[in-house]
């Protein structure tokens, strides 16, 4: 399933990624990287939403097993002519 939510640590990953996702994934500031994990988890497990979260600029898909290319293709199929 895709992301639908996607935490991130600041306002610094918010202004760079809204332009590039253009609001698919919703971004959302999660808190400090060592909450953002709580966070996902409480998100997935009591209100089934899909999140991830980025950490230190690493995108994390947790319970998820997703290969490069279909993480390549996740992030940028919004950006192909």
């Amino acid at each position: 399933m895709p992301i639908a939510v996607l935490f991130v640590e600041g306002n610094l990953e918010s202004e760079l990624l809204n332009p590039v996702f253009e609001g698919m994934p919703t971004l959302k500031q999660g808190g400090s990287k060592n909450g953002l994990r709580p966070r996902v988890r409480t998100e997935r497990q009591e209100n089934k939403i899909e999140a991830g979260y980025l950490r230190d600029r690493i995108l994390i898909l947790t319970h998820q097993t997703i290969s490069r290319n279909q993480l390549l293709t996740t992030l940028l199929k919004d950006l192909s002519p």
